[in-house]
């Protein structure tokens, strides 16, 4: 949906996997793996689509959350992608501030 640009779309999925994982507890959760991914996919969404303020607050949220997830369960893999993540954000926050000034 994403590559089809339907946001929106995929945004509704995220955030039913998202929800799924929110109620059940940390032991019924059998595959850390997809939530850090539909984290990592949620703050892309979300700093595709909201102002550049906004979507960066919100996106470094569901990153450090992605990335504690990840090292807790020793993805390191998944950490790196997040990392890489969390990495572009700073570099594209940095562009638009020096822009603006």
């Amino acid at each position: 949906m994403v590559a089809m640009g339907n946001y929106p779309g995929a945004a509704v999925y995220v955030h039913s996997v998202l929800d799924y994982f929110r109620h059940r507890s940390e032991t019924e959760c059998v595959c850390p793996s997809l939530r850090v991914r539909a984290l990592i996919l949620a703050a892309e969404l979300q700093s595709s689509c909201a102002s550049a303020t906004s979507a960066s607050a919100g996106a470094i949220s569901l990153l450090t959350t992605a990335l504690a997830l990840a090292q807790l369960h020793y993805l390191d893999y998944l950490a790196a992608i997040v990392a890489l993540h969390l990495a572009n954000l700073q570099v594209c926050n940095n562009g638009t501030r020096s822009v603006k000034q």
